[in-house]
């Protein structure tokens, strides 16, 4: 069984780096013997010629072989070989993208590396993925411990008991993996903490992948509880996301303001990583009253989960009900990477100024009698009548006409990628808004549909000023879109 060992104390210096020798060739062909932590000046002065602030952020062993017996020079198959290939992996904070160096440190024989030079191949290789090879986004610091054999050890002897009997027959003790990271523990942490992820081969019992984490600074092999609140790199990426339970907030205000502050309640009191950044709500223009704050009649918020990592969740929230007390629904959170799915900017909750007066103008500017249009296609029955004869053709999808007064009111930031709500803006539009806006500001903003013009109304979130007008002829997501006369 794995103890739960607190992890704490300094980072120590780098030590006498031990383990395997793993061969590798200078540019004048020499062959010297390197461990993985003299690779780290090239593979870093590689890596910061695509980017000067690209830094270190996870070290991999891949490709273990088996050991050589030494007397009679065959593959040992009871006991692992140094890996054939180390992966360095780099994050840039100004690009937010990484990028990979790999280096070979097989011991080749002379005729076989001289051939596969031959064909353009080098023992250090970079790659610029459409995606990061690691999430990771901490830096390693430079007096970390990389000394991996003390990691190994400890895990090899810590799984003694779990692989008994499987020495000579199965393949539970076999090396098959080493990583390095910086392990992120929580909201108080801002460096992280360095950890060896030690791969083996397979649980006799369960056939799943023997693995043990061991503190880079102590040696020690450490288990992180999932029931534990800090443990927040656990939930990120192992299995899928948490989904938040549904509860029932009594507002103490009124408005879109009290809204506000029990929707984010209920998700801090479950997970505080969940920061909002965007919202949708939409009001019967036929409720509203002159003189008194927006009465809302849906209210959706998009949460994005924030930890140090290309992996991020995506969160809607939703209200239900009517009076002060509200059901807060957790729609089932989807997991998203970056970059190509962008990261976005979230804000504090508790620092959004006052919107009600906001909302209370927007609301204003639709007329009483204000309605929408929209069809719908149904099948339905269709007669035609040639004469005395009339002929009934069902199945037949036709159109259907609507009225609505529904309008909507959104907060978005500029910059943030469109967001997964029931009632968020198309795309186009929320892009369209976006090149209206200075960069990186929040806004609350509407249109309204006056026959061949949408008109957008723009309002500043910080300063409730009004921002210039767009208007636009209708925007259907397929359309051209044209600046029209407001």
């Amino acid at each position: 069984m794995k103890r739960l060992i607190a992890i704490a104390g300094a980072v120590v210096a780098t030590a006498a780096f031990g383990g395997w020798m793993l061969h590798a060739h200078d540019a004048d062909g020499s062959k010297t013997a390197r461990t993985a932590s003299d690779w780290i000046p090239k593979v870093k002065a590689e890596a910061r010629g695509w980017k000067p602030d690209a830094e270190l952020v996870a070290i991999e062993f891949f490709n273990f072989g088996f050991a050589v017996d030494p007397t009679t020079h065959f593959p040992d198959m009871t006991k692992s070989g140094p890996p054939a290939a180390i992966m360095y992996s780099f994050y840039s904070k100004s690009a937010k993208d990484g990028v990979r160096v790999s280096v070979n440190v097989q011991d080749l024989p002379e005729e076989q590396r001289k051939l596969m030079e031959q064909r353009g191949w080098k023992p250090m290789q970079f790659d610029h993925f459409q995606a990061p090879w690691s999430p990771y986004t901490l830096p390693i610091p430079e007096d970390v411990d990389l000394d991996y054999q003390k990691a190994i050890d400890a895990a090899r002897k810590d799984i003694a008991e779990q692989c008994q009997g499987q020495h000579q027959y199965g393949n539970c003790e076999l090396m098959s993996g080493l990583e390095l990271h910086m392990f992120w523990n929580g909201q108080g942490d801002r460096t992280g903490h360095p950890v060896w992820t030690v791969k083996f081969g397979q649980d006799p019992l369960t056939l799943e992948t023997v693995e043990r984490e061991v503190d880079g600074a102590t040696g020690q092999v450490v288990a992180f509880d999932p029931r534990k609140k800090g443990d927040e790199q656990a939930k990120l990426f192992e299995g899928e996301p948490t989904k938040l339970h549904n509860v029932s907030v009594t507002l103490s205000e009124p408005g879109f303001q009290g809204l506000w502050r029990g929707v984010n309640a209920a998700v801090r009191q479950q997970d505080p990583l969940y920061k909002p950044y965007a919202v949708s709500l939409a009001a019967n223009v036929s409720v509203q009253k002159p003189d008194d704050t927006v009465r809302l009649g849906e209210m959706y918020v998009q949460y994005v989960r924030q930890t140090p990592s290309l992996v991020w969740e995506d969160m809607t929230v939703h209200v239900e009900g009517r009076g002060k007390t509200l059901n807060v629904i957790f729609e089932t959170p989807e997991r998203h990477s970056a970059p190509i799915q962008p990261i976005p900017t979230a804000l504090e909750a508790d620092k959004l100024p006052n919107a009600d007066n906001i909302l209370k103008m927007l609301a204003g500017i639709f007329p009483k009698a204000y309605h929408e249009i929209y069809y719908s296609d149904y099948q339905g029955c269709q007669s035609t009548t040639f004469g005395n004869v009339t002929r009934q053709e069902c199945g037949v999808w036709m159109q259907q006409e609507h009225r609505t007064d529904v309008v909507f009111f959104w907060l978005t930031r500029q910059g943030n990628p469109w967001w997964n709500a029931k009632e968020n803006p198309i795309d186009s539009e929320l892009k369209m808004v976006s090149d209206a806006v200075p960069e990186g500001g929040w806004v609350w903003w509407t249109r309204i549909k006056q026959g061949d013009v949408w008109k957008y109304t723009i309002v500043d979130a910080e300063t409730g000023r009004q921002l210039p007008n767009v208007c636009t002829n209708p925007n259907s997501g397929q359309n051209t879109i044209r600046s029209q006369p407001c």
